[in-house]
């Protein structure tokens, strides 16, 4: 597994099992050509597309929701996942994972600090988004 930065407003991989970061700026474009990766947003806009296979999004903090993101290849059957864990205050014993993450059209969305904030916008979507189902199969990690 590598580890790759973004630099500059573009960034494409070649493809394998990588973990990127992605930088703070605006309008950076994320793209892997295969395998299982693991894109941590940033701070800014950005357009990430996984590829194939298992892919996992990640926003590590708040910081990273100044722009809303677009994920254009979310697809829970090759095993991709959302990770918002870092932006909810989610107790899985007691919590219902919809009263936490919710889809407003194509915008995902969580609920913060008593308000529904934007995260990104999903362009493969198979509606409807259930969270309670993507969490237990394991493609909404909270």
């Amino acid at each position: 597994m590598s580890r790759t930065s973004g630099t500059g407003a573009n960034n494409q991989n070649a493809g394998g099992n990588d973990i990127i970061f992605a930088r703070e700026t605006s309008n950076q474009n994320i793209r892997t050509n295969g395998g299982s990766d693991i894109i941590y947003s940033a701070a800014g806009v950005k357009t990430i597309n996984g590829g194939a296979g298992a892919d996992v999004f990640v926003w590590p903090n708040t910081a990273s929701l100044s722009g809303l993101d677009v994920v254009q290849d979310f697809t829970p059957s090759q095993g991709d996942q959302l990770n918002l864990g870092a932006l909810v205050s989610f107790n899985p014993q007691t919590d219902n994972p919809a009263n936490f993450v919710r889809v407003s059209g194509t915008t995902l969305q969580v609920y913060s600090g008593g308000l529904w904030v934007d995260v990104a916008t999903l362009n493969v979507l198979t509606p409807p988004f259930d969270a309670a189902a993507l969490y237990a199969s394991g493609n909404l990690l909270l």
